[in-house]
């Protein structure tokens, strides 16, 4: 889910671009046909805030252009990131999967996610 991205999209560009709006989905379920994509995005992003999962989504210029910033990101020496990979955004994910703090948030009995571990900054 962290290397996909949905873009909004109306019923003609859905089909203008062959349901490639639902990337994420079709990522998750890469045998469904096309067509079947947008029902199961409704539960798809159901099941990612229940347990606390990134699902991101935006129009189609802002996806674009994030993508090609992360690309253009990636692409730079290690000499020119502010970040080291453990910390990048793009990178960090993995990271984030050994947080020690409890997987229940212990005041609001809400389930800890990867999408609070990526917000997550130690000592801030």
């Amino acid at each position: 889910m962290l290397g996909s991205a949905k873009f909004e999209a109306g019923p003609v560009m859905e089909f203008m671009t062959g349901n490639l709006c639902y990337q994420i989905e079709h990522h998750l379920f890469p045998d469904l046909p096309s067509n079947r994509l947008r029902e199961i995005s409704i539960q798809t992003k159901a099941l990612a805030e229940r347990y606390d999962l990134p699902y991101t989504t935006g129009s189609l210029p802002a996806q674009y252009l994030k993508s090609w910033r992360t690309i253009l990101k990636l692409a730079l020496p290690n000499r020119f990131l502010e970040a080291t990979a453990d910390d990048a955004p793009e990178t960090a994910s993995e990271r984030k999967f050994t947080d020690p703090r409890p997987q229940f948030d212990v005041v609001s009995g809400q389930r800890r996610g990867l999408s609070t571990a990526l917000r997550y900054r130690p000592g801030a």
